[in-house]
């Protein structure tokens, strides 16, 4: 942890996980997850805007609206095998990650039993992730 440095960029760094990189990601979005309580729709966010911007974003606090958030921008046009990374307690020594795809995040960060606080990584930039300073769970051993 780095005193002053946003969660939405140091909890990726700890990942190897650069917010932005040329040809990838022109920029970074953070939003929230937790206002979209019953659905993300209900929540004032343009996902159709998210999806179509060709920026990282980075979710706080919606591991409890995951699957709302992924139908959202699922329903929006974003690919199902974008990158997405579940980061829980990160940047802290019992921090866990999950590294997935828009269409296996929800039933990936449910086998691996990740809980809050948690952020989230939409993006072509989670290919960089590595597992320095972190557990990383790879949900699909867990299945047959």
């Amino acid at each position: 942890m780095v005193n002053g440095i946003s969660a939405g960029l140091g909890v990726p760094a700890a990942l190897g996980i650069p917010v932005t990189h040329r040809g990838l990601s022109k920029g970074v979005t953070f939003i929230t997850g937790h206002t979209a309580l019953s659905s993300p729709h209900s929540a004032g966010l343009n996902w159709q805007a998210l999806a179509d911007s060709g920026t990282t974003l980075v979710i706080y606090m919606g591991l409890g609206n995951l699957a709302a958030i992924v139908s959202a921008l699922r329903d929006a046009g974003m690919s199902a095998a974008m990158p997405v990374a579940a980061i829980q307690n990160g940047t802290l020594a019992s921090q866990r990650s999950v590294i997935s795809r828009l269409d296996r995040v929800v039933a990936d960060v449910e086998d691996a039993e990740l809980a809050s606080p948690a952020l989230i990584v939409v993006g072509k930039v989670v290919e960089f992730a590595t597992a320095v300073a972190s557990e990383r769970v790879e949900p699909s051993q867990k299945r047959a």
